[in-house]
């Protein structure tokens, strides 16, 4: 069988290949150059035989934040290089810079995440490996409270206080301060940011904690109360019907 020889039009590297119409070394140089991969980064598509890890995540990674952050033409770019995002000039031009400093992912679960600073570039200093629930915390989108010189979001006050996400919600969405929000029990007696008293149980005596809590307006109701009077008014009607 016949083996020919060729030069990538992409990195220019010289490989062999029995079918003579094989135009590029690899995958990764045919996806860029079908892309339109600009001739300045094009080099960054090109994997590198000597670490034989082209088809690893790893390598996968460090391949997509380059796409994502210099390609014009990947559909994420419009979320990552036009907004000022890019990767640095080390692991641009090497990817065992880039695995060196990021190593092995730890597991299935992990990707590349940007920390402590979501809105900064790709370099060692402000990447780890996250999994998704570490990422969705590390969100631009995330409702961060300050209480006590600490900075956390919602799911994460939750967890350090027991108070459930969604008493915290509703806390914020009625008036309570952040501070307090995440300070005070359920059920206990507190002040709202607005100065209104929160008792802990309704002038029938029901306990006002989460699943017996209702909001109107900016005042919690009791849910116990609500169907005790729909039970009342519904036999009310009931009996003026019959007595018609």
């Amino acid at each position: 069988m016949h083996t020919f020889c060729f030069s990538c039009p992409i990195c220019g590297v010289g490989f062999s290949s029995t079918k003579k119409s094989r135009k590029y070394c690899s995958r990764d140089c045919a996806n860029a150059a079908r892309r339109g991969v600009p001739s300045e980064i094009a080099g960054a598509y090109h994997p590198s035989f000597s670490h034989g890890m082209s088809g690893s995540p790893e390598y996968k990674t460090w391949t997509a934040v380059i796409q994502r952050c210099h390609n014009s033409q990947d559909k994420s770019y419009k979320d990552y290089g036009a907004k000022g995002i890019s990767v640095c000039d080390s692991w641009r031009e090497s990817f065992e810079s880039f695995l060196a400093d990021m190593g092995p992912r730890p597991s299935r679960k992990h990707s590349i995440d940007r920390y402590p600073n979501q809105n900064g570039n790709y370099e060692p200093r402000n990447c780890r490996w996250a999994t998704s629930t570490e990422q969705n915390r590390n969100k631009r989108t995330n409702h961060l409270i300050a209480s006590n010189g600490v900075t956390l979001c919602i799911s994460e006050w939750s967890e350090k206080t027991g108070i459930s996400v969604h008493a915290i919600r509703k806390r914020l969405r009625i008036g309570w301060s952040p501070e307090t929000a995440v300070s005070i029990p359920v059920g206990q007696l507190s002040q709202s940011g607005r100065g209104r008293p929160f008792q802990s149980h309704c002038k029938n005596g029901h306990p006002l904690c989460d699943g017996n809590i209702y909001v109107r307006g900016n005042q919690r109701k009791c849910v116990q109360c609500r169907r005790e009077y729909d039970r009342k008014t519904y036999s009310s009607r009931q009996a003026l019907s019959h007595s018609r």
